[in-house]
């Protein structure tokens, strides 16, 4: 897994760096439109906040959309940029270049799928096969796994088209399909309600949807020109400078779950570090994906979001950039 991680920082540095020389002259396009995977809208509001304080005169119509709407109008030959957690495979590649169609994709972040619950659900953590075994209704009840009082469980999504799923299904049940008491939302901002307000459930988002210290829902960081200036001058990333925002307060109420692999006895939560490491098991590439012109303002925005600046951004929104090393904080006590 490490290996793996390396590998993904290693190829979007080299394309990071291709596209720097270029990174500064931006096409006389004045707007364009990208399709975003949902599940790291956050992330993509701030690359966009930060790409138009950079350029001024241009203007970028963000839809952020599930998975399938993205394959949809990639497969439609749209041409454009997208967001996605789906790497561009060989036979797609073929079938855009076919029809003549840019098949641009680069790794931008490592993103991690993060499990909440209730603060009065009492679960420490839980391993890779007992999240296998909620989804797949072969443990139906709390009890089952620890002493408790809250009955049946239930786990919530997105929505049934999203990243998410897709992810879990692939990456946790082995393509075992979800029991009934798995439910689909319309947004993120719902599984963090259904939490609140039912603490026998379970919530699995992206945690680009967490604030940095996973305590809260976070939204968006405001930029100045300023701090644009810094994330470009700048050797490292100063996060007390960002104005990080929230739209309510849920930390009394949520709490993230650690999660461990099935052969190891230590449980980690969604940190950076922990993504970076392989430490934490719930974890994904987010490619951008570009079918427009490698002239275009769309190919121009993707290369932005690997330059060094781009990086910075999705540094502080507490997801692993794909090209930036996190920094991990060392308490020293007296």
């Amino acid at each position: 897994m490490k290996t793996t991680l390396k590998n993904i920082i290693l190829l979007a540095a080299v394309a990071a760096l291709s596209a720097c020389g270029n990174s500064n002259k931006e096409p006389k396009e004045t707007e364009f439109k990208l399709m975003c995977d949902e599940s790291v809208e956050n992330i993509i509001r701030q690359e966009v906040q930060v790409y138009e304080l950079k350029y001024p005169d241009v203007r970028i119509h963000a839809h952020y959309v599930d998975e399938k709407a993205i394959d949809d109008s990639i497969m439609n030959l749209t041409r454009g940029v997208y967001i996605t957690a789906t790497e561009m495979t060989y036979e797609r590649r073929r079938f855009l270049e076919a029809n003549h169609r840019n098949t641009y994709c680069v790794p931008v972040a490592v993103d991690a799928i993060a499990v909440i619950t209730h603060t009065g659900n009492d679960i420490a953590e839980l391993s890779i096969q007992q999240l296998s075994d909620i989804l797949t209704g072969k443990t139906k009840n709390w009890n089952e796994i620890s002493p408790s009082k809250l009955g049946d469980i239930s786990v919530v999504f997105d929505n049934q088209n999203s990243s998410t799923v897709k992810y879990m299904m692939q990456n946790v049940t082995n393509r075992k399909p979800f029991c009934k008491n798995v439910y689909a939302q319309k947004t993120n901002k719902d599984v963090f309600e259904m939490v609140r307000t039912h603490k026998n459930a379970i919530g699995i988002i992206g945690v680009s949807w967490l604030s940095r210290d996973l305590n809260n829902i976070a939204i968006v960081a405001n930029y100045s020109k300023s701090e644009l200036n810094e994330m470009e001058t700048a050797a490292e990333v100063n996060h007390d400078m960002y104005s990080e925002q929230t739209e309510a307060d849920y930390s009394q109420a949520i709490k993230v779950v650690p999660i461990r692999k099935n052969d190891s006895p230590y449980a980690y939560k969604p940190y950076q570090y922990d993504i970076y490491t392989g430490n934490y098991p719930l974890f994904r590439t987010i490619y951008a994906v570009c079918t427009s012109p490698t002239s275009s303002k769309q190919h121009a925005f993707c290369r932005f979001i690997t330059s060094i600046p781009g990086q910075k951004v999705i540094l502080n929104t507490g997801v692993m950039p794909a090209n930036v090393p996190p920094q991990r904080a060392v308490v020293i006590e007296n």
